[in-house]
């Protein structure tokens, strides 16, 4: 019996075997046409809609000198953007950019200018902001405007001026020139003079040799280590009256004796009776003629 169940079992599986192999051949395969259909119909976009702007011009924690400059920026993914430029926590300047709509699916990218004027010295902010379909993004740069400071104090004993020159700790050196009342220089290359501690030193200009009297003016320039300027010059006028000459000394004096002044007195008296006794003989010569 056991036997006998199991070869109606084995025979009951070879027919659910053969069964499922004809039900399998028997649906019909997608043709090529139906692919064409598919593939055809439905699209599948991949893009990136968030925005995004960057401040190419100043760079972070740039120093720059004068007071106008450009602020250059690029932009991608974005139909607007704003700006501001701050001092000291105050708004300087703010401006708005619209760059427009876009399709799904495109890449708008593109890039501005934008004039910016720095009047005070000091460290400013300019922070950006773009906005697009999905979402913002903020850009900003720290920059700085420095100046150094020269003050005339007073001339020294061969008249030459003394200044007080005052300047940023960015700073690494001073340039220092003197010009003339027709605007030449009157050295043939600028002084260097390392910055030190502080932010202020006191310096002396030692006039050349032959300088006219008139009127001068020190200009002052702050470098940094690689000598590139990066402050706004400052200058002052002074007036300079050149030392008399010295009188060379060639002839004799009695100071030169080392005489005290009791032998001046000696001497004094002995003259003053040597000549009171030749004129009371000259006198008495004269009576006996």
């Amino acid at each position: 019996m056991k036997k006998t169940k199991k070869k109606i079992l084995g025979f009951l599986g070879l027919v659910a075997v053969v069964v499922m192999t004809v039900i399998a051949y028997s649906i019909p395969s997608p043709g090529v046409g139906a692919v064409s259909s598919f593939t055809d119909t439905i699209i599948v976009h991949v893009y990136d809609r968030y925005p995004k702007i960057t401040i190419t011009n100043p760079t972070n924690e740039e120093i720059l000198v004068g007071a106008d400059h450009i602020a250059s920026y690029d932009w991608e993914n974005s139909t607007s953007a704003d700006f501001i430029l701050t001092f000291d926590g105050t708004t300087v300047t703010s401006w708005h950019d619209d760059y427009g709509s876009f399709e799904p699916g495109s890449h708008p990218v593109g890039s501005g200018n934008h004039a910016i004027t720095l009047n005070e010295y000091g460290r400013y902010i300019l922070s950006s902001t773009a906005v697009g379909p999905i979402g913002s993004f903020e850009d900003s740069v720290i920059i700085y405007r420095l100046a150094t400071s020269v003050s005339y104090i007073d001339a020294t004993t061969d008249n030459d001026p003394n200044f007080e020159i005052d300047y940023d700790d960015q700073v690494a050196m001073l340039e220092i020139q003197v010009f003339d009342e027709n605007g030449n220089p009157i050295f043939a290359e600028p002084i260097l003079v390392p910055a030190q501690p502080g932010g202020v030193i006191n310096y002396t200009i030692d006039m050349p040799d032959g300088s006219n009297d008139g009127t001068y003016q020190i200009v002052v320039r702050g470098l940094d280590e690689l000598g590139e300027e990066i402050s706004d010059p400052s200058s002052t006028e002074f007036e300079y009256i050149a030392p008399a000459p010295d009188i060379p000394d060639t002839g004799f004096s009695l100071t030169q004796l080392n005489i005290a002044k009791s032998d001046f007195l000696i001497t004094g008296l002995l003259i003053f009776f040597s000549a009171a006794i030749a004129a009371i003989f000259l006198i008495n010569r004269k009576k006996e003629r």
